[in-house]
């Protein structure tokens, strides 16, 4: 688009820059064409996010860019391995990225990157921004891209606030119907945006009393969904929790379809997720399965994430008492 190009352009004259947009107004899209140039250009370029699901779609054949999921990265760069179970929370907070910090600070200008740039930047601590800053040289390219409102992990905020960098608003949707911006994405995120897209679309709300009248629920309206010709594998399930603690517990198939996960081959499989697994990815149809109102994992920005990865048509399967 054109507010795309003019990004683009923007970042050839300013080297520091902090991009807010909100769902589906095409983060990813720029992250990855900028990084893409960036490393075309013949500069050693970081891309990378904190979402392992997201950073598998980014490209791996580029000459000078190394694209890749924070921790992920670390782990290569600095040689460190997971410990036990019991301290994976405090090495993936704190010891990658202080072992990250503590390589790259003492490293000479030469041997840092040209240009980094972040996808999903509210995803990211303080200190991991600190360790990101170590890496890159001292008159190198910055960029960050983030929704506030998409901050599922509750991260404290002042390390993207605090960055020394200019900012920038996204403000057109590339990615949803009119529909599912006007009745989801605005009303839990209060953004205002202009839409890219034509379509309509269209957004249902299903109540449900108990897991199994839930279930039932959903493969009515799977089989009305492959009735109407649309290709399974355009059709995404996404829950707050995992599947064994969803209505679909113990369920291999819907609607005569295979039930499988992100990134399955099978032409002819349904996917499911974790919304906090598939955030910055994207799905024709998404059918949004166990919203409630007394979990944690449908807080606002959950219910935000999970709906806004809808590109046409978006079900909501929630229990009686819930609201928007």
């Amino acid at each position: 688009t054109q507010e795309q190009e003019r990004i683009l352009e923007e970042t050839e004259l300013n080297k520091r820059m902090v991009f807010y947009g909100a769902a589906g107004t095409g983060k990813t899209m720029i992250a990855v064409e900028k990084a893409r140039r960036l490393a075309e250009a013949g500069k050693k370029t970081m891309l990378t996010c904190f979402n392992k699901n997201l950073a598998s779609q980014f490209p791996v054949d580029v000459e000078n860019l190394t694209a890749r999921h924070f921790h992920g990265l670390l782990e290569r760069l600095t040689g460190l391995t997971p410990p036990d179970r019991q301290d994976y929370d405090d090495y993936f907070e704190h010891t990658l990225p202080e072992g990250g910090y503590t390589l790259f600070s003492q490293l000479p200008q030469e041997q840092k990157y040209d240009a980094i740039v972040v996808d999903e930047g509210q995803d990211f601590r303080p200190h991991w921004f600190r360790c990101l800053q170590a890496m890159v040289k001292e008159d190198g390219e910055f960029y960050v891209f983030a929704d506030s409102s998409q901050n599922i992990f509750q991260v404290d905020p002042s390390g993207l606030e605090a960055l020394p960098a200019s900012r920038f608003r996204l403000t057109v949707n590339l990615r949803n119907t009119t529909s599912v911006c006007q009745r989801w994405i605005a009303p839990l995120s209060g953004a205002k945006m202009r839409l890219g897209l034509k379509d309509t679309g269209e957004v249902h709300f299903h109540a449900w009393n108990t897991d199994s009248h839930q279930l039932r629920l959903l493969e009515k309206e799977v089989a009305r969904l492959l009735a109407r010709k649309i290709q399974p594998r355009r059709i995404t399930i996404l829950s707050p929790n995992r599947r064994e603690k969803s209505c679909l517990a113990g369920v291999d198939s819907l609607g005569g379809c295979p039930l499988g996960e992100v990134g399955d081959p099978r032409a002819d499989a349904l996917r499911f997720s974790t919304i906090r697994a598939f955030k910055g990815l994207e799905a024709d149809v998404v059918l949004l399965i166990g919203v409630r109102p007394d979990s944690p994992v449908c807080s606002r920005p959950d219910l935000y994430v999970g709906g806004s990865r809808a590109r046409y048509i978006l079900h909501i399967f929630h229990r009686g008492d819930w609201k928007l």
